[in-house]
C-alpha cells in the first residue's frame, strides 16, 4: 500500500493510519547535548498517525494548531512533476481541513491556480518564480487585522527568501484575543535583518508581542531559542517550539538529514507534535510537514 494512501487514510479514517517508524524520531533527539527540555515532548511524539489526528482533532479552547510545509518548487514548477503539483495540493487542503489548523505556513507553492479550502484565507509574498510563502488562516476563527502597521512581508534576501508578518484578532473560539503570526523561508545563514525590523514595526505599531513563528529555518546548526532571538521575537515569559524534527529533504544530498522546519512561540507551550513522512510522488526536495499544538 502507497504511503500516500497510508496519511490520506488518516485524515478521513484515522483508525486505518499505520504507525510511524520510532526510530526517526529517536535518532533525531538532541537533548543529550543540552538542556533543551525537548526530550520528554519527542517521546510523546512517538505515536502512529492515526492517534496524531485524533490528538489533533480534539477539541480545546485554549489550544492552537500549527503546520509547517515546504513542498518546494520543484512539485509545481517542473512539467514533469504534474502528479505532485496536483496531489500536493489536494493533500495540503485535506491536512487543513481535516487537523482544524488556525495558521499554516507554506513554502514555495508556486502555482497561481491554487486556493485553500473553504473556510481559510492566505496572505501571500513572492519574490521570484520559484519563490514564495503562503501564509494561511481559519478564517471563521481570525481576521487579519486593518490596524495601520499590522502587516509586513517581503523577501530576506534580494528577490529571494520570502516572508509574511500578520497580526491577527480572533473571531471566536480562540484563547487569544490578538497574535502575531511569522511565516517565513529562510538563507542558510541565521542573520535575516529585514525579517527582523518587520517583526519589530508590526509589533511596536500593534502593540502585540505574542508572537508564532513558523518557518522552513535552514538552519544547519542552533536551535530554535538561537532562531528565536536573532529574529528579535519578544521574550514573554520563554520561547517554546517544537522539538527539531528531521524534516529535510526528499531525494537530495544524503537525504532527510536537516532539522529545518521549526513552529515556534513565546508564550503557552506546545504539547503535541509530529511531522508526517513525503508521500510516494512527492518530487525532490520535498520537506516533511511540521504539525504542533500550542497550548496558551
Amino acid at each position: 500500500m502507497p504511503p500516500w494512501f497510508l496519511f490520506l487514510a488518516a485524515l478521513v479514517f484515522p483508525s486505518a493510519a499505520q504507525p510511524f517508524d520510532a526510530d526517526a524520531f529517536d535518532s533525531d533527539n538532541e537533548c543529550h547535548l543540552k538542556d533543551c527540555g525537548f526530550n520528554a515532548l519527542q517521546h510523546r511524539s512517538r505515536k502512529s498517525s492515526a492517534e496524531q489526528f485524533q490528538a489533533l482533532n480534539s477539541s480545546s479552547p485554549s489550544e492552537l494548531r500549527i503546520y509547517q510545509w515546504n513542498p518546494h518548487w520543484q512539485c509545481f514548477y517542473l512539467k514533469s512533476q504534474q502528479v505532485c503539483k496536483e496531489r500536493a495540493k489536494s493533500l495540503l487542503n485535506q491536512g487543513l481541513r481535516n487537523m482544524r489548523i488556525d495558521f499554516a505556513n507554506v513554502i514555495e507553492l508556486v502555482d497561481p491556480s491554487y486556493r485553500p479550502p473553504g473556510g481559510y484565507g492566505v496572505l501571500k509574498a513572492t519574490c521570484n518564480a520559484k519563490e514564495n510563502a503562503l501564509l494561511i488562516y481559519d478564517s471563521s476563527r481570525w481576521k487579519p487585522s486593518s490596524r495601520g502597521g499590522s502587516r509586513a512581508s517581503g523577501c530576506i534576501t534580494h528577490k529571494d527568501r520570502a516572508f509574511n508578518v500578520q497580526m491577527f484578532e480572533s473571531l471566536a473560539g480562540s484563547p487569544l484575543s490578538e497574535v502575531v503570526v511569522v511565516g517565513a523561508h529562510y538563507p542558510h545563514h541565521i542573520t535575516v535583518p529585514k525579517l527582523r525590523a518587520a517583526l519589530a514595526q508590526v509589533v511596536h505599531s500593534t502593540g502585540v508581542q505574542r508572537t508564532i513563528f513558523i518557518g522552513d529555518t535552514n538552519q544547519e546548526h542552533g536551535d530554535s531559542v538561537d532562531v528565536a532571538q536573532a529574529l528579535g521575537m519578544p521574550e514573554m515569559p520563554a520561547i517554546a517550539s517544537s522539538p527539531p524534527f528531521v524534516s529535510c529533504c526528499h531525494k537530495v544530498n544524503e537525504g532527510f538529514v536537516w532539522k529545518f522546519d521549526r513552529i515556534i512561540t513565546n508564550f503557552g507551550s506546545v504539547t503535541e507534535a509530529g511531522f508526517f513522512e513525503v508521500p510516494s510522488w512527492a518530487a525532490p526536495s520535498m520537506h516533511r510537514a511540521v504539525h504542533a499544538k500550542v497550548r496558551v
